[in-house]
């Protein structure tokens, strides 16, 4: 599925993510060993600067068995809901290529998982506008008293039923508000999952977008450049729980991952930003920047210097 992206490529550019922890292993649960490998050349005495963006263990998935391979310095930087690998490579004039191989178990059932409920999660802001007028008339309906779990799957249906998806080209365009997806009638997944969690917001369930991807579309992609295999989401809190649902799907989705979404965490579209026009400042060039469908940004003194990305997806 579509998101709105902000990206852009100075050199071919591909690749995944990674992190650490645990869930059980199941019948019910998927295993993909991903391998991402980066070719990177610079002149010797330089350096190349990379930071991966890394999906953390938490809920319906799994991410462990990692290892970084042919870095000379890295480290991890540990965010709310996912994880930065910074790592450094120093030029010799001959290509290096760097390994990022890890295991992800996504679960294939009905699950719901403990995790902080903030209070930003019933906010609202110019996208996910709860109290716009429209959006709280459109909720009415559909709040079942002291039943926020059907209340929930009701405005999940809603959506899904009302939502017509538009197949435009959405690259480099702005996100709607909610309210505006739900006027106009028709928009992209992230617009789904805006409208959802705006509706539920509403109705008193707090609720957030989840960005990331979905494996059985990112393995048909050819062109790893588009925006092939990028989705975004809606986890809810209710009975005491999170739960997931994807309502561009439909309701079929509803409180059950499938074994093939790998959560980015909530959407940070405005957040945690690399300034890049500071690291210009300080005398680099970017030689390379994803935001979606992955997302990575590569960085070296050496101006001449280049990164070829490339990720390999094998189910276990």
């Amino acid at each position: 599925m579509k998101v709105y992206i902000k990206f852009f490529i100075l050199t071919n550019i591909i690749m995944l993510s990674l992190s650490a922890c645990n869930i059980s292993k199941t019948s019910k649960t998927r295993v993909f060993q991903v391998t991402e490998t980066y070719r990177v050349t610079s002149s010797k005495g330089s350096s190349v600067f990379l930071t991966v963006e890394l999906p953390v263990s938490y809920g319906y998935q799994s991410i462990e068995a990692i290892e970084v391979k042919n870095v000379d310095v890295y480290y991890f930087e540990d965010k709310e809901d996912y994880r930065i690998l910074h790592a450094e490579l120093r030029g010799s004039n001959n290509e290096k290529e760097v390994k990022i191989k890890y295991k992800a178990s996504l679960l294939n059932r009905e699950h719901t998982w403990l995790m902080d409920n903030k209070a930003e999660y019933l906010s609202h802001n110019g996208i996910i506008n709860a109290d716009n007028q429209s959006i709280i008339k459109a909720t009415l309906p559909l709040v079942v008293k002291n039943d926020e779990y059907l209340t929930a799957k009701k405005i999940s249906s809603f959506v899904s039923k009302s939502i017509k998806f538009d197949g435009n080209e959405k690259i480099n365009k702005d996100m709607i508000s909610a309210s505006d997806v739900l006027a106009e009638g028709k928009g992209i997944c992230h617009d789904y999952a805006n409208l959802t969690v705006a509706m539920l917001r509403s109705s008193g369930i707090p609720a957030r977008v989840i960005e990331g991807l979905v494996y059985n579309d990112l393995k048909k992609s050819v062109d790893w450049s588009s925006s092939a295999g990028s989705h975004a989401w809606v986890e809810f809190y209710t009975l005491g729980k999170w739960h997931f649902a994807d309502p561009t799907w439909g309701n079929s989705y509803f409180d059950k991952p499938d074994g093939y979404h790998l959560s980015y965490g909530a959407d940070r579209s405005s957040k945690n930003k690399i300034d890049y026009k500071s690291i210009e400042n300080d005398g680099y060039k970017i030689i390379g920047a994803m935001t979606a469908p992955i997302r990575f940004s590569a960085w070296s003194d050496d101006f001449n210097a280049s990164i070829i990305p490339r990720v390999v997806i094998n189910k276990q």
